[in-house]
């Protein structure tokens, strides 16, 4: 039996059921437009607590019904970056490691802390929760054969009845910021340490925050410790209750350089990474401008939502990635996994999501391969990345305009483009280990009150 606590806010549960029902029907008609009906039923019992595997069975969900294709398998067993992570087993294990990341880059930047606690406690099980599709997807490909599970519902009996499907999990860390107050407080109450790694809330969010402090107050209290990315980050954690914050700096900074994709095109081309709408015909405008002095300059667009690279194609003739490596000069991105790969050839990379007022996205993917990076004024989301990144390999155009003249610049020096890169690439490696920071901070305190570590 289960008390009700101060933990979660009063109201929240209607709150949330209001919520569900309310994305309902937005969530069945992208499914039905998606054809991926099946889909439905499984993102449903899996967040009620139904689990797809038995645990321990180290199976991915709904194989033996819908199994992973071969290629994946390849896929993952070729990444460096997760081949030591876990092999397979055949005893169940008695605990479990379980980790959180919502979508596709929280799971790639996971992966660095996901390895130093699978080797420290390599009998455990581990569990990779996410919310959505994408994130999903990417997990099985990057985890193979290891529990990857959409987060249940933020409802008691969800949470419960999937906690009693996986091995006792020793923690549960969640990437970045994601506050489920049900869930928060059911981990306490099971005395699961709950630890927020690599933590940060963005301006947009804040504003949200600050006005719910007292709301959230019980809830943050349920969170043995934070990792924060920057000052700012840890204050307003502070703020809104967490204790044991400190900060720790961006795992993203730790990834390390992914390996290019087979077949990936050679030549000059613009690597235009994570767009969003309000930038691609700005930035195919100026790959187009680009080609009067550059003819045989070609561009890839990679929209940050791939559900967008269809329309894309379309609109501006290119070709879809999905097609093969086509000698288009224009390639639309259309699948998951191989962006950060493509940097390794790209000649210059723009930022998406800086161009318009989104806040950026992650540029040290570019600057571990030694690409000279370009972004817009909109990167509040990565203040920490421009820091290191500015005049090193990285620069703000600070009006559309000047990103053809800044391009233009790079495209006619060589000399200049090595340089940038080798910036770029020196500024990520000083500023890697802070998977290692997180590591050490939560290890520390994962036992706290419970005598000597174990």
């Amino acid at each position: 039996m289960y008390r009700k606590d101060s933990t979660v806010p009063r109201g929240y549960g209607i709150l949330y059921s209001l919520f569900l029902l309310g994305s309902a029907p937005r969530y069945l008609l992208r499914t039905v437009r998606n054809r991926r009906g099946p889909g439905i039923v499984q993102r449903f019992g899996l967040g009620v607590g139904f689990p797809s595997t038995r645990a321990g069975d180290c199976r991915l969900p709904g194989e033996g019904s819908e199994r992973v294709s071969k290629r994946e398998r390849d896929i993952s067993r070729r990444d460096s970056s997760t081949s030591d992570v876990r092999s397979d087993r055949s005893v169940r294990p008695a605990r479990s490691l379980w980790f959180h990341a919502c979508s596709v880059g929280e799971v790639e930047t996971a992966m660095p802390l996901v390895r130093l606690f699978a080797r420290a406690y390599p009998d455990d099980a581990l569990i990779l929760s996410t919310v959505t599709e994408t994130g999903q997807a990417r997990a099985r490909k990057l985890l193979g054969n290891e529990f990857v599970r959409y987060l249940p519902f933020d409802f008691g009996f969800a949470i419960r009845r999937h906690l009693s499907s996986v091995p006792l999990p020793r923690f549960f860390i969640v990437m970045e910021t994601e506050i489920w107050p049900k869930l928060y407080s059911e981990l306490s109450q099971h005395n699961i340490p709950l630890f927020i790694a690599n933590g940060r809330i963005s301006d947009r969010a804040w504003r949200r925050y600050r006005r719910a402090v007292e709301f959230l107050r019980g809830t943050m209290a349920c969170v043995r410790a934070v990792g924060a990315r920057t000052v700012q980050d840890a204050e307003r954690f502070r703020i809104l209750g967490a204790r044991n914050v400190s900060v720790l700096g961006n795992i993203k900074f730790d990834r390390g350089a992914a390996p290019a994709p087979e077949g990936m095109p050679s030549g000059k081309f613009l690597l235009f990474a994570s767009t969003h709408p309000g930038e691609d015909e700005l930035f195919v405008r100026t790959w187009r401008s680009l080609r009067n002095r550059f003819p045989r300059l070609r561009a890839v667009l990679a929209p940050r939502h791939i559900e967008r690279a269809p329309a894309l194609a379309k609109k501006y003739g290119g070709a879809l990635r999905s097609a093969g490596w086509k000698d288009e000069s224009l390639l639309v991105l259309d699948t998951h996994g191989e962006l950060a790969g493509l940097f390794s050839g790209a000649t210059v990379a723009i930022i998406g999501g800086s161009f318009v007022p989104h806040g950026g996205h992650n540029p040290f993917e570019a600057a571990v391969q030694g690409v000279p990076i370009l972004w817009g004024p909109h990167m509040q989301n990565f203040r920490d990345a421009v820091e290191v990144l500015e005049g090193r390999g990285g620069e703000t155009v600070r009006e559309n305009e000047e990103l053809a003249e800044a391009l233009e610049a790079l495209l006619s020096d060589e000399d200049l483009r090595r340089q940038r890169g080798a910036a770029a690439r020196a500024a990520a490696s000083e500023n890697t280990g802070a998977a290692e920071r997180h590591f050490n901070f939560f290890r520390d305190r994962l036992f706290e009150g419970e005598g000597e570590r174990r």
